[in-house]
């Protein structure tokens, strides 16, 4: 199955719930630390496992956090008995959200190539010899979701997806064996500008004599967080293409 972007079709109207209320703290937890080993020259095996503990729980939380603080709000959204949802990947919390909300249909999205945790729920083989790695109770007497005795297991409710949406291009990614239900949907939203692009980026373009580079380290990664002599590195790579313009993507704040 092959979607263009010819093919989508926006809403002509959406109604947007955005859900705030958590705490600097456990916003700093889901992104502070592991932005920071990912550079690590030398990575500590336990400290890996450690970090990536604390990352979850910090999703976790967060999803706990929500669904106490805006109880009414999803209680809204179940009256819109909605037919589909969407979830993403990185943590089954939105998964767990096709129960609270009564959703019979759930789409799994994976914002980027489809990593080990991901193969393994839906049986997908992953052949090490040539597809590499991408990427780990105590009960009160009022329950959460999380420990509700009788709540189904998040990890089935995301095997029971009948399709897996990937948001990366599989020209691009390693090969692999995938599912007949695992579609890739890299670049599906991008669409010709027929009107051309507005200041300041129209004037950005034009500053390459070769081209331009945009340069991420994407949405998750805290670029305070990378070590100065990281960054240096990168910026003198950059000088070795003069006939480029580089646009960096980098936190608030970094220098």
């Amino acid at each position: 199955m092959v979607l263009k972007s010819s093919d989508l079709k926006s809403a002509n109207h959406a109604n947007i719930l955005s859900l705030g209320g958590f705490t600097e703290n456990l916003l700093a937890a889901s992104t502070g630390d592991l932005t920071a080993q990912s550079f690590d020259e030398n990575p500590k095996l336990f400290e890996n496992f450690r970090i990536y503990s604390a990352w979850h729980h910090a999703y976790n939380k967060m999803c706990e956090t929500s669904l106490r603080i805006h109880k009414e709000n999803f209680e809204r959204l179940k009256e819109e008995k909605y037919d589909i949802i969407f979830s993403e990947m990185l943590n089954l919390c939105g998964t767990g959200l096709k129960e609270v909300l009564g959703i019979k249909a759930h789409l799994w999205v994976s914002s980027c190539p489809v990593m080990d945790h991901m193969a393994w729920i839906l049986g997908m083989p992953t052949p090490l010899s040539y597809v590499p790695t991408v990427g780990d109770l105590d009960i009160s007497d009022k329950p959460s979701y999380l420990e509700s005795q009788n709540f189904p297991d998040i990890e089935q409710i995301a095997k029971d997806s009948p399709i897996t949406f990937v948001a990366a291009d599989e020209i691009l990614d390693f090969p692999r064996p995938i599912l007949h239900n695992t579609i890739y949907v890299g670049g599906l939203g991008v669409k010709n500008n027929a009107k051309g692009l507005q200041e300041p980026y129209k004037s950005e373009l034009k500053k390459g004599k070769e081209g331009v580079v945009f340069f991420s380290l994407g949405s998750q990664a805290n670029t305070n967080k990378v070590p100065r002599a990281v960054k240096e590195n990168l910026f003198k790579v950059f000088k070795e293409f003069p006939d480029y313009h580089f646009i960096v993507k980098i936190n608030e704040g970094d220098k």
